[in-house]
């Protein structure tokens, strides 16, 4: 996900939708300084919105960012939510780290 805040627009770096970068690394923060409606919000997304077994192709990189934001902003408000977005995107990880014959992950997970 990229941001454009003066275009007021977002690009998506994943072909077949957003992964929720900006709101995975975010979210954290916004609890940190009090922003509990915003992180609310943030958890319906995580709920209803991502999916992430709907990319075609995604960095495996990338995608472990986006665990490492769920855990975090699970870790801090305790909403189930974050976690269940986790456990999604993880299963889908595991395979680039699991399945690579060579020991370091797979750069793509698909």
């Amino acid at each position: 996900d990229w941001l454009r805040p003066v275009a007021r627009q977002s690009v998506d770096a994943a072909a077949a939708g957003p992964l929720g970068q900006t709101i995975a690394a975010a979210a954290d923060g916004l609890w940190l300084m009090g922003f509990d409606g915003v992180v609310r919000q943030c958890g319906a997304w995580a709920a209803d919105e991502f999916r992430p077994d709907g990319h075609v192709s995604t960095s495996t990189r990338d995608a472990a960012k986006v665990l490492g934001g769920l855990l975090s902003i699970y870790f801090l408000s305790d909403d189930a939510r974050f976690l269940g977005a986790a456990k999604k995107l993880g299963d889908r990880l595991l395979p680039a780290y699991g399945a690579s014959p060579t020991g370091p992950p797979y750069a793509h997970i698909f």
